[in-house]
């Protein structure tokens, strides 16, 4: 059980959907784009970063303490702890680079342990970005899952654009973005690695979530579990948690991961069995 899993599915998810739907995306070495062209930071992602060899590769003939020699203060700037940080100036070119790319929209910048360099995350700030979250990295084996029992909600996989548009429905309200980016998402998209859910109270769309299933490590991250306001507090949210595990423990899956975010959520996830292993941190640019 790895960090490296919770990552792997995270980043895995923030991509699918929009690849297959047409929207820009841009895998490299070093970092991953996701650029919806939408007013969004729900949809508009960077990723993945492993900027430190980057940085490295990029150094040439620039000299980390020429500034010392210029009589420049750098102290609090290309210091940290006593060490130079190797390649700050190209970093922060980078992070332009990013605000540049998404032509001043919202966007998100999601970091997991597993991504470096490790004051990035300064140096965000320090460029103002706005630290919106930082979320628990959890995992649990599904072997230690036992069969859910029988629930009040009729929980379905969405396969068709009635049940997308339910899924939008309860979604939307989080991000106004949100229906522009799932319309474009065709029924062919819907039963491939990532699948949508829609669980209902007497024909309502109550609750939602997201199931991005990796074969080569044998998880399944769970994403977009939400719950509509007037049906919170009676265990909707549990019910659909407990009906994704078993789908995936029915496919094979021998994992299942998630970042949580509230304390509500985090608790029930112990109770299911996750184990955290780490933090997830996501930094927004607001946009202009």
């Amino acid at each position: 059980m790895t960090i490296e899993i919770i990552a792997k599915n995270t980043f895995g998810h923030f991509k699918y959907l929009p690849d297959l739907a047409g929207f820009c995306v841009k895998q490299y070495d070093d970092i991953t784009i996701i650029n919806a062209g939408l007013n969004s930071s729900m949809f508009n992602v960077v990723c993945d970063t492993h900027l430190e060899k980057w940085a490295e590769n990029q150094e040439g003939a620039y000299d980390p303490f020429q500034r010392v020699r210029d009589n420049i203060s750098i102290l609090g700037d290309v210091y940290l702890g006593g060490m130079p940080r190797h390649g700050e100036g190209f970093i922060e070119k980078k992070i332009h680079q990013m605000i540049t790319l998404f032509n001043n929209q919202p966007f998100a910048w999601w970091l997991a342990p597993t991504c470096d360099p490790a004051w990035l995350p300064e140096t965000l700030k320090a460029m103002y970005f706005k630290k919106s979250t930082t979320e628990h990295a959890m995992l649990c084996e599904l072997k230690n899952i036992a069969p859910a029992g029988a629930g009040t909600l009729s929980i379905q996989q969405v396969l068709e654009k009635n049940q997308l548009d339910h899924f939008i429905e309860v979604i939307e309200p989080y991000d106004a973005a949100a229906r522009e980016f799932y319309e474009k998402v065709e029924s062919w998209m819907l039963d491939k690695q990532e699948k949508l859910f829609v669980g209902y109270e007497h024909n309502t769309p109550a609750v939602i979530a997201t199931l991005y299933m990796d074969a080569y490590t044998k998880s399944a991250g769970i994403f977009n579990l939400i719950t509509t306001k007037n049906k919170r507090g009676q265990g909707y949210g549990t019910q659909m948690m407990q009906h994704l595990l078993v789908f995936s423990q029915k496919s094979d899956m021998n994992y299942a991961t998630l970042c949580a975010s509230s304390d509500a959520g985090f608790r029930i996830y112990q109770q299911l069995s996750f184990e955290t292993l780490g933090e997830f941190q996501c930094f927004e640019w607001g946009g202009k």
